[in-house]
C-alpha cells in the first residue's frame, strides 16, 4: 500500500470519527445545538454549491444565498408551524420531486442567469436541511433520527463493500462505481439495521409499533438514500468535478457526505408528521 493511499485513509479516518463525535453530542443534546450544526452543514453546501456552479462560469449572489437560508432556518424556532403548513410541504415535495425529475431525465437544470442560480441553491438547501432539524425534534424524535441515519450509514457502507467484493453488474452510467449487486446489499444491510434499532428500542420498553413497519422503512430509506447519491453523481458530472469540495479531509466536501441524507429526510418527516 502506497504511502499516499495510507495518508488518504488515515485523514479520512480521523475525519470520520470527529464527525461522529461531533454527531453524537449534538443528535444527543437536540435544541440549539442541533441547530446550529444544521446551519453549519447549510452554510458549508452553499460554499460548495456557489463554488462548483462558479466552474461553469455561473455566476450567483452568495450573500443573499447564505442570508435567505439563515432567515429560513431561524423560522425553525420562531415559526415552526411555517413547516407544516401547505407552503412548507411545497417546498419540501417540490424540491425531492424536481430532483427525482432531473436523475429520470438525466439532465440538471443550471440556469445561467445570476437570480435563478442563486434561487436553485436557496430552494435545494431549505427544501433538505431544515429536516434533519425538524425529525429530530418531532415527536419521538431520536429513535426515529436514529434509526432513519442509522440505515442510511449502514447502506453506504454495505453498498460499498458489496459493490467492491462482488460488483459484476454496473447500475447506471451516472456513477460507473456503483453496482446492481452492491445497492442490492445495500438495501438489505440498510433494512437489517431498521430492525435492528427497532429491536433495541423494543427491549428497552419504547412503543415503537409493530417490526415489519420499520422493517418496510428501512427499504424505503435505503433505497431514497441511493437516489440520492445518485443524483448528486449526476450534479457533479454535469459540473465535471469528482468531489463538492476539499472541507473535508479525506472525505470531499459536506454535500459529498449528506447527499444520501437530503431527499430521505424531507420524505421520512412527513411521513411521522403527517
Amino acid at each position: 500500500m502506497s504511502d499516499d493511499l495510507v495518508g488518504c485513509m488515515r485523514k479520512r479516518i480521523v475525519t470520520g470519527l470527529i464527525l461522529l463525535a461531533i454527531g453524537i453530542l449534538v443528535i444527543g443534546m437536540g435544541g440549539w445545538a442541533m441547530w446550529i450544526w444544521v446551519w453549519l452543514l447549510s452554510m458549508a453546501s452553499v460554499y460548495e454549491l456557489v463554488g462548483m456552479l462558479s466552474k461553469l462560469s455561473i455566476g450567483t449572489y452568495p450573500a443573499v444565498a447564505y442570508t435567505s437560508i439563515t432567515a429560513g432556518l431561524l423560522s425553525l424556532q420562531v415559526v415552526p408551524t411555517w413547516w407544516t403548513s401547505w407552503a412548507g410541504r411545497l417546498l419540501a415535495f417540490g424540491v425531492v420531486g424536481g430532483c427525482l425529475f432531473e436523475l429520470v431525465k438525466r439532465s440538471i437544470w443550471l440556469p445561467k442567469s445570476k437570480i435563478l442560480a442563486t434561487l436553485r441553491i436557496i430552494l435545494f438547501i431549505l427544501g433538505t436541511f431544515p429536516f434533519i432539524y425538524l425529525l429530530r425534534m418531532g415527536q419521538d424524535g431520536l429513535f426515529l433520527f436514529v434509526l432513519t441515519m442509522m440505515s442510511i450509514w449502514t447502506t453506504d457502507t454495505f453498498a460499498l463493500i458489496g459493490g467492491r467484493l462482488w460488483g459484476r453488474h454496473p447500475l447506471s452510467e451516472i456513477s460507473p462505481n456503483k453496482t446492481v449487486e452492491g445497492t442490492m446489499i445495500g438495501v438489505l444491510s440498510g433494512t437489517l439495521m431498521a430492525c435492528l434499532v427497532w429491536g433495541v428500542a423494543f427491549q428497552l420498553g419504547g412503543h415503537v409499533g409493530p417490526w415489519w413497519f420499520y422493517g418496510m422503512l428501512g427499504v424505503w430509506v435505503s433505497m431514497m438514500s441511493q437516489v440520492g447519491d445518485l443524483h448528486e453523481s449526476l450534479f457533479k458530472r454535469r459540473i465535471g468535478v469528482k468531489d463538492s469540495s476539499h472541507l473535508l479531509p479525506g472525505h470531499g466536501g459536506v454535500y459529498d457526505r449528506a447527499d444520501s441524507t437530503l431527499l430521505v429526510v424531507p420524505l421520512a418527516w412527513h411521513l411521522f408528521n403527517p
